[in-house]
């Protein structure tokens, strides 16, 4: 069963910043409640979706730049601090928090979901096991059987999203046919749904009842079909006709 979470209202960490990390980072569609980032060593490209979260939460914290410039920003806050000397770095940009140092107990106090991606597999497992006993959802990138949550390929259009998994740990493929999903998909579709879900408010601010089944009869009429002819009135008029 998919199901999408609005990581807007978590708390999320991820233990591991190479290019696993990532690749899993890219899949946020939205800038958690508190990202927590912990590894010894942190990669460009996770940098780069560190830069990307930032840019849409608020460009005063990265000072205006994009992306790239951002990950070269805290490319050089680490290196400062490094030649200090410092045991362990912490960084905070915004609800962003970046750790370089080991993993510690602890970590996942407050944590409502744990992306697991070190390069140690043994490691990954205790993390696990204590991310389970903590009731925390968790992502085991080394070991799909032992997670909690695993992520699909999904493609957001405008008004509805695109999920598919592989059912196995083959992201490559999930992402293949997702996209291939999208491109067979009429372009009217993406319009259709945006009516329908227009009408439904107007509806429901009207406090108008629907009966069992109107909706079906909606995806049974005409309606789609006028709208692919690009008869967005007629196609309107249906959809009401059908649920009176």
């Amino acid at each position: 069963m998919m199901v999408d979470l609005d990581l807007s209202s978590l708390n999320v960490a991820v233990i591991g910043a190479g290019a696993v990390a990532a690749r899993k980072i890219a899949r946020f569609d939205a800038l958690p409640r508190r990202l927590f980032i912990v590894s010894p060593e942190i990669s460009r490209e996770l940098l780069f979706q560190v830069g990307r979260l930032l840019e849409d939460y608020d460009p005063e914290v990265i000072k205006g730049v994009d992306a790239i410039g951002c990950a070269d920003q805290i490319l050089l806050l680490i290196q400062g601090n490094l030649e200090d000397n410092s045991k362990d770095i912490e960084l905070r940009f915004g609800p962003i928090e970046i750790r370089l140092g080991e993993y510690n107990e602890g970590d996942l106090d407050g944590i409502d979901y744990v992306v697991v991606c070190t390069d140690k597999h043994e490691l990954n497992d205790s993390i696990t096991k204590a991310a389970l006993s903590g009731k925390v959802l968790v992502n085991n990138t080394s070991d799909f059987r032992s997670s909690t949550v695993r992520n699909v390929a999904v493609r957001a259009l405008e008004n509805f999203s695109v999920g598919v998994s592989s059912h196995r740990p083959v992201p490559a493929v999930s992402d293949w046919v997702c996209d291939g999903l999208v491109r067979s998909m009429d372009p009217s579709l993406d319009k259709f749904i945006e009516a329908c879900a227009s009408i439904r408010e107007t509806l429901k601010m009207e406090k108008v009842s629907l009966s069992r089944g109107a909706w079906s009869r909606v995806l049974e009429s005409g309606a789609f079909d006028f709208m692919k002819m690009g008869e967005t009135d007629l196609a309107i008029s249906e959809i009401y006709k059908c649920l009176s």
